[in-house]
């Protein structure tokens, strides 16, 4: 009986690990695709606007999908915030409405995630 319930244990102690890893391995491979998505559709953008110089508008893009800091009273550090920006009205602000349009379609599509990823997300 000790012996069943130890090899149960074991069990469900290496399904858990398995489950989890594959998880972890998913939540890794979905970022990289989202960003990857996003790079093909500034670079789409840029080929489609060649008036626009490239490096401004690659660096609006860095403005608009960097956390803002918040500032330790204490200390007076920036530190980045663990609040996810919104992209979309600080590209349209900056002259870019196509482009914020192009990503917000870009990140709606990626929304969908496989299992076991779809148990935690």
């Amino acid at each position: 009986m000790k012996r069943t319930l130890n090899t149960l244990l074991i069990t469900s102690a290496v399904f858990a690990g398995a489950l989890l890893s594959s998880a972890l391995a998913q939540v890794a491979q979905f970022i990289t695709s989202h960003d990857d998505a996003r790079d093909q559709v500034v670079a789409r953008y840029i080929e489609s606007q060649p008036a626009l110089d490239a490096r401004v508008i690659h660096q609006n893009v860095q403005d608009c999908m960097a956390p803002p800091a918040i500032k330790r009273e204490e200390e007076g550090v920036p530190l980045p915030s663990p609040i996810k920006p919104n992209p979309y009205p600080c590209l349209q602000q900056k002259g870019h409405p196509e482009l914020a349009r192009r990503l917000q379609l870009s990140d709606e599509a990626m929304q969908s995630v496989s299992w076991p990823l779809s148990l935690f997300w």
